[in-house]
């Protein structure tokens, strides 16, 4: 892939990176669960708790997001740009996950909730929790509204790579927002529980493996277009 930025990426490489991408988050659901029953010294479990900021999980995953963002906001070179309808669109698209990817690493959802936790009309679950729901799902479903001719002709440019790229949007949603209106409903009570901790488990899982397969899918329409434009040439 020639994005204009002297990057260059084959399908071969794409495949080889989530399966490494895979393999790696799978590693990092091990070690959080051989940390949470063996023990381990407080210094490693720290780096590697899936239920604490500044950790390596929390890092990976802000770094998936951004790098994310980083190939949106580099779509205008994308070849296949021209069957885009309103192409700046994507760029709003990854300004999105850059602020998600700083979201990760900085817990801006959870300073949302802290801000708006006095206006009584939010919906809100137990104990105050999870306000940043709502207020997200509104701006996603105004994006999506607003986008949706885009959405519409990227899945005409781009089908394989798309159904990728929404697989991942799909699991990172029952990861990220699911599973967690799921500890808020029914194990704000039972924290460090095995129970909680299984349910902490897969959320940062499903989170990594969705953002992983869109990674996957948006390198992939950048590859698809470029080799798409070679063959031409050729």
């Amino acid at each position: 892939m020639d994005t204009g930025f002297h990057f260059r990426f084959t399908q071969k490489d794409a495949n080889r990176l989530l399966f490494a991408l895979i393999i790696f988050e799978l590693c990092l659901t091990i070690i959080f669960f051989m940390n949470t029953q063996l023990h381990m010294h407080p210094h490693f479990e720290r780096l590697f708790h899936f239920d604490r900021e500044t950790t390596i999980p929390t890092w990976f995953s802000s770094l998936q997001l951004f790098s994310i963002g980083i190939l949106f906001l580099f779509s205008p070179n994308w070849p296949k740009r021209h069957l885009i309808s309103a192409p700046s669109v994507l760029l709003f698209i990854g300004m999105g996950f850059i602020f998600l990817s700083m979201d990760e690493a900085a817990g801006f959802h959870e300073k949302i909730t802290g801000t708006l936790m006095h206006i009584e009309w939010i919906p809100r679950f137990k104990g105050n929790h999870g306000i940043w729901i709502p207020v997200y799902s509104s701006i996603a479903v105004f994006i999506t509204i607003m986008s949706f001719q885009t959405i519409k002709s990227l899945f005409k440019a781009y089908p394989r790579q798309i159904i990728f790229i929404f697989s991942g949007l799909i699991i990172l949603l029952i990861g990220g927002v699911g599973l967690e209106i799921v500890s808020y409903l029914y194990l704000g009570d039972f924290k460090n529980s095995l129970l909680y901790l299984i349910e902490v488990g897969l959320e940062e899982f499903f989170e990594m493996l969705g953002a992983s397969l869109i990674l996957y899918g948006t390198i992939s329409c950048a590859i698809s277009g470029h080799q798409s434009l070679e063959k031409k040439k050729k």
